[in-house]
């Protein structure tokens, strides 16, 4: 598959999964903080957005990047699963995006420390 049918696919499934939600380009944007011009150019499959925006976008939209890239024909939301320990990644991975440097360095320290002591 090339880098435009990539594009096409990415942009078509971001733009199904913005009127599903009924989200605007502009206010998808504005969450991260690029512009409607950006955005516009993923979803017309005109630029390719590198995979930290993809990720950014998957989870603004709460909806993996497989969805988004082609990889996977399942629109499945990021915290709709049946394993709990998926349930618990999430909520660790978003309980330390919200943590500031110093706080991380400290849990890594201490999942390291416990890992440690097996």
């Amino acid at each position: 598959m090339g880098t435009v049918d990539r594009r096409k696919i990415f942009g078509k499934r971001l733009k199904q999964v913005l009127i599903e939600r009924g989200i605007s380009q502009t206010k998808l944007a504005s969450e991260l903080s690029t512009s409607d011009k950006t955005i516009s150019s993923y979803v017309y499959g005109n630029a390719n957005p590198p995979l930290a925006v993809v990720v950014a976008i998957a989870e603004k939209l709460n909806i993996t990047s497989d969805f988004l890239l082609g990889l996977s024909n399942e629109l499945k939301e990021l915290n709709d699963t049946n394993n709990p320990i998926d349930d618990e990644i999430l909520i660790i991975r978003q309980s330390y995006s919200s943590l500031s440097e110093v706080q991380r360095e400290a849990v890594l320290a201490l999942i390291q420390s416990i890992t440690e002591e097996k």
